[in-house]
């Protein structure tokens, strides 16, 4: 069932809910939560094939944690929440009996087929998702290694690296998604995060106001265009 995160605590809260049940503050309005298609980890044309959530600081004129809108699975939509300061983040803990069973299937596999496109991304997948960034990087990047042409694993392999502090490899591999689909709707987004938290307020702005341009009416433009708008009234 889809879920909205409070933008105070980070909980996760029903779409009908209009206050936190954690904190108690107000939600925002979302009047539709779009589902993404269905996996393909074949897909080079750029649409989204599916959306996560990765939450990260962002400091404006005060302190707002908001969610970053990335891709390559549907079967982790909306589950996950990941902040650069959040004691949220699972980081080491037990991963959830469902992503094991995944994971030691996917790994038989592998050791059959080491250099198997989809199994690497699916291990990859289920590595992030319990906060394991540095495993999950070791397998996004067999991954790249056999089809680097799939912009929405790069971008995961460049969030998977932000979340480590390693920005100038997060960097690298959100502008070579963009490079195969320029006009990524969830690629703009991020890279302007990235920018904004390596202290480039230009190139983060270039990055929102092109998505402004490509996607005015997406959730992440409706986002994007309020930080633009705070940037450039402190500038």
């Amino acid at each position: 069932m889809d879920k909205i995160f409070c933008p105070s605590c980070g909980a996760q809260n029903s779409l009908e809910a209009r206050f936190c049940s954690q904190c108690g503050n107000a939600l925002p309005e979302i009047k539709e939560m779009k589902k993404a298609p269905a996996k393909n980890t074949q897909d080079t044309s750029g649409n989204s094939n599916s959306m996560f959530y990765l939450g990260l600081t962002l400091v404006l004129s005060l302190l707002v944690v908001f969610w970053v809108i990335t891709e390559n699975r549907q079967e982790y939509l909306d589950k996950l929440k990941k902040t650069t300061e959040s004691k949220a983040a699972p980081a080491q803990g037990a991963p959830p009996p469902a992503v094991m069973q995944k994971v030691m299937a996917a790994k038989a596999a592998l050791e059959k087929d080491p250099k198997n496109y989809e199994l690497n991304v699916e291990m990859g997948n289920n590595y992030f998702d319990i906060g394991r960034f540095e495993q999950a990087i070791g397998y996004y990047t067999t991954a790249i290694s056999v089809n680097d042409k799939n912009p929405s694993v790069l971008i995961d392999l460049g969030v998977a690296y932000y979340n480590i502090k390693d920005f100038d490899n997060a960097l690298k591999y959100m502008n070579q998604a963009l490079k195969i689909s320029p006009d990524h709707v969830q690629g703009l987004y991020n890279l302007g995060i990235v920018y904004y938290n390596t202290g480039d307020k230009n190139k983060a702005v270039k990055a929102w106001e092109k998505l402004l341009k490509v996607s005015p009416d997406s959730r992440e433009a409706q986002a994007a265009r309020k930080f633009v708008e705070q940037i450039k009234s402190q500038s």
